[in-house]
């Protein structure tokens, strides 16, 4: 079972987690380099990924990049489990004067300043991290996700998510994500893109043409079948 820790820094988890991070931070390490390039692992081959507190260490325009680099390496029915400070959440107590502005600031922007991959680039609500680990863009989604919902510490007690040390508490959003795909669509070999849309036939595959999404050929699929929810 293959297990990844993304940017793991001062929260690796033990083995069989495979901890992957840009530098080494005096924590257990087992990879060091760039979490948007998991060339070293073939696709589908990876049971679950946690991303804990990395996403707002990205900048918007790059989000899908990553996402579709993670995609690529999980199983099928495999699991990205994402957590992220709620900016909901942490703004709401703030104007109530519950927390104070360094607390505010801190999980907003980053807490070292100093170092250019601790600062924090997008922010993130509920809504807001769907959309984007969905590549939502006018309206349109590149990636079909078969489950998605708030993880409940209670998830990661056992089972696939057992050693990941996981933080939970009323300022962190973590979610989860389960890789899906449309049964009338497949992937061509040797290329993310494009995703060709196809129905059975009795003798063979009837393709209803290329696209640079899952999500819009999964949406071609349904419309062949008169708008069926087989996906």
């Amino acid at each position: 079972m293959q297990k990844l820790n993304l940017a793991s820094g001062q929260r690796p988890f033990p083995a069989p987690w495979c901890n992957i991070d840009i530098r080494d931070q005096g924590h257990p390490v087992d990879i060091i380099g760039d979490i948007r390039d998991l060339s070293i692992f073939e696709d589908e081959t990876v049971d679950i990924i946690v991303a804990h507190h990395v996403l707002e260490h990205i900048a918007l325009q790059e989000i899908s990049a990553f996402i579709r680099e993670w995609r690529r390496v999980l199983k099928t029915g495999g699991k990205l489990a994402i957590c992220v400070p709620n900016l909901q959440a942490l703004a709401g107590r703030w104007v109530k004067g519950q927390i104070d502005t360094y607390t505010f600031n801190v999980n907003t922007y980053g807490a070292d300043q100093g170092y250019e991959y601790d600062l924090h680039r997008w922010g993130y609500n509920e809504q807001e991290l769907v959309e984007r680990v969905s590549g939502t863009s006018q309206g349109m989604q590149e990636f079909a996700w078969s489950d998605v919902h708030i993880l409940e510490p209670r998830e990661t007690l056992v089972g696939l998510y057992e050693g990941a040390n996981i933080a939970f508490d009323w300022w962190i959003l973590c979610m989860e994500f389960t890789k899906g795909v449309y049964k009338g669509v497949y992937r061509e070999k040797g290329d993310y893109r494009p995703w060709v849309a196809y129905i059975d036939e009795e003798h063979g595959r009837k393709i209803l043409g290329k696209y640079g999404s899952e999500a819009d050929a999964g949406r071609a699929y349904l419309a062949a079948i008169e708008g069926g929810k087989d996906v």
